[in-house]
């Protein structure tokens, strides 16, 4: 499974193969994480990518011996921008709710 974050790839997440990588790692130059998981947690993994938003993938490497790095895909807070669309609808439809809520403050 590929991860992407627009146009970059994020990671690759290996499922169910017969010889995954053995540790989480990072890969093309440390741009993007490798990891792999069993395939019976497909199905959980699936739920999180369809249902959440504003997700990110990260690697930890205690840098111990003896203890594995680790990879997480979890939910983030949006870092909202002035030029953000917070409401996600199209720009016309922003415009008009922009100019209707400065007519209301008026």
């Amino acid at each position: 499974m590929r991860l992407v974050n627009g146009n970059t790839d994020a990671g690759y997440v290996y499922l169910g193969v017969q010889n995954p990588p053995s540790d989480p790692h990072l890969g093309g130059g440390g741009t993007y994480i490798v990891t792999a998981m069993p395939f019976d947690t497909m199905g959980e993994l699936l739920e999180t990518l369809r249902n959440e938003r504003n997700l990110q993938i990260r690697f930890f490497d205690p840098q111990s011996s003896g203890v594995s790095p680790s990879a997480f895909i979890e939910a983030v807070s949006p870092t909202p921008s002035p030029t953000a669309n917070e409401l996600h609808v199209p720009t016309e439809v922003k415009t008009d709710i922009d100019q209707l809520l400065k007519k209301q403050k008026a």
